[in-house]
Order: structure tokens, then C-alpha cells, then sequence
């Protein structure tokens, strides 16, 4: 075909039939364009618009492709790990959660009552705060949350010394605390917290012989109390998280507290302020744990 084109092209035909230059001109026009027209048909042949609906859709998609989904997948985590690292190393405490065990004990500030006397004996605390605020002039943290102590008090009676029983006191106190940033692996702090104490008494195995000779039964019941905290410590930090702990403070818990004696033909019964509050001193660990932030 293309040969027959540039014959057509080539010869004089319109001339033989009596044809002016004009019209040999526009023959030559149109014969060179269908030419072209056709050369560009074989050498860029159109497109299939044969394609199946799937190659059309993907085309059209704007999901990114599995390895684009699991790089920024992969960007993530690594952005969260060093967000991580970058939190632990930081000195102060905003936006972390420190957790804190101790053990040690507690000393009574004055007698139970006039007739009623303690000793020193075992407390334990755990605290969970939360860094609320940073002072930006001032390298101080506030942190919130709870403490909760356990301690024992062993109750004597104070003309013969001897021992009734022992009280236990379980406080659930909210607690706000002061504390400056890490400074060469040392952090201070002061705390306060208020709540309540739940006491509860149990009969020494004296009582209960002398109680079960007379055939009579013996209830101690100390009451529920106000509880006030005030303490102050220090953590020294053994690796960017985990520190040693010492503290020592006041516990307030002043009950009102019942006696009641009860045999077979009478019961006897009194209640009076049973003054078991403590000076503490405790040792322990801290754990700083972080929050995700995005810092």
C-alpha cells in the first residue's frame, strides 16, 4: 500500500488527464497526508481500549503499594522506639508514670490511749504518680496519684505490758508530690496526701485464752479514720530508669475503737480515740515508666 501512495504521489496522472497544476497540487496534498497518516499508524499503534475493568481500576486506585504500606509501618515503629529512648533520657518527669515499692517501719508518736500502749512495727507502700507539669524556670516536676500503705500496730496494755492483740491499718491516699528533675542520678522530692485508713484488730493468742477461761468473748473493733500523709525522700537512679529509694514522713490515724466483752448472763462494751499514728522510715525502689507522646 505504502508503494502504491508514492506512485500516486510520484506520477503525472492528474496531468495526463488534462488536469492543471492547481489540482495536481491538491492531489499531492492529500495523497502526502494520507501517508503520514498512515506511517504514524504503524510505527504508534493505538491503545487497546480492550482492558479489563481490573486494569482500569488499578490504574485509578490511590492505595499506595504493599511495600509503601509496610515501610511507613516500619517508619513508625522506629519513630516510636527512638521517641522512647529520647523520653528516657530526659531528667524531668512530665508525662511519665512513676511506680514505687518500700519497706520499713513505723514508730508510734504516743500512746494508743491512757491505758494503751504500741511498738514499733512493719509498714509497706506502693505509689503509682503520674508527672502532671513541668516548671520551665525551676527544674521541678508535680506529679499525682496514689499510695497506699500497710502497716502494724501492736496494742499493749501499759501497767503489765501485756499484749492484746495487733491492729492493722491498710491507707488509700491521694497524693500530690514536688519533685526536681534528675541532677546527676539524684532526684528530691516532697509529698502530701490525704484519705482514709481501714483498721482492723486482730485478738492476741493471750487474749483469747484469758477470754475463753472466763467464758466470755473479746471484740476489739477500731473504726475507720482520716488519714494524712507528709513525707519527704530521695531516689538515686542506677540506670536511666530504675532507682533506690529512701523516705521517711507521718501518718496520721486516730480511730475511735471499741472493746466489747460479752458472757453468758452480761456483755460490757466501750469505745474511746485509739491513737495509732507513725513516724516512718522506708526503703525502696522507683520505676519510671514513659508515656507515648509523640515528644
Amino acid at each position: 500500500m505504502i508503494i502504491s501512495f508514492m506512485f500516486l504521489y510520484l506520477s503525472d496522472f492528474p496531468s495526463n488527464q488534462g488536469g492543471s497544476s492547481m489540482v495536481r497540487q491538491r492531489y499531492r496534498f492529500w495523497t502526502t497526508l494520507a501517508l503520514l497518516s498512515l506511517l504514524m499508524l504503524i510505527w504508534n499503534p493505538p491503545i487497546s481500549f480492550g482492558a479489563s475493568s481490573n486494569t482500569e481500576g488499578s490504574s485509578l486506585s490511590t492505595s499506595p503499594p504493599p511495600s509503601q504500606s509496610n515501610e511507613g509501618s516500619n517508619s513508625q515503629a522506629s519513630k516510636l522506639s527512638e521517641d522512647l529512648k529520647k523520653n528516657s533520657a530526659r531528667n524531668d518527669y512530665t508525662g511519665s508514670v512513676l511506680l514505687g515499692i518500700q519497706g520499713g517501719f513505723g514508730a508510734p508518736t504516743q500512746n494508743i490511749d491512757s491505758s494503751f500502749n504500741s511498738a514499733v512495727d512493719y509498714m509497706l507502700n506502693f505509689s503509682a504518680l503520674y508527672g502532671v507539669t513541668h516548671f520551665e524556670t525551676i527544674p521541678l516536676n508535680t506529679l499525682a496519684g496514689l499510695d497506699v500503705s500497710v502497716s502494724g500496730h501492736p496494742v499493749n496494755v501499759i501497767s503489765s505490758g501485756f499484749n492484746l492483740g495487733e491492729a492493722t491499718s491498710i491507707s488509700f491516699l491521694p497524693t500530690i508530690e514536688l519533685r526536681t528533675d534528675k541532677m546527676d542520678n539524684w532526684s528530691f522530692y516532697g509529698s502530701f496526701g490525704i484519705g482514709f485508713n481501714a483498721n482492723s484488730f486482730t485478738n492476741s493468742a493471750s487474749l483469747n485464752a484469758v477470754c475463753s477461761a472466763n467464758s466470755i468473748s473479746c471484740v476489739v473493733s477500731p473504726g475507720t479514720s482520716l488519714g494524712l500523709r507528709v513525707a519527704v525522700g530521695t531516689d538515686y537512679y542506677v540506670t536511666q530508669n530504675l532507682s533506690l529509694n529512701a523516705e521517711m514522713g507521718y501518718l496520721y490515724n486516730d480511730p475511735t475503737s471499741s472493746l466489747t466483752l460479752a458472757g453468758n448472763n452480761a456483755s460490757l462494751s466501750g469505745s474511746g480515740q485509739t491513737n495509732i499514728s507513725t513516724f516512718f522510715l522506708l526503703f525502696g525502689f522507683d520505676y519510671r515508666m514513659w508515656v507515648y507522646h509523640g515528644f
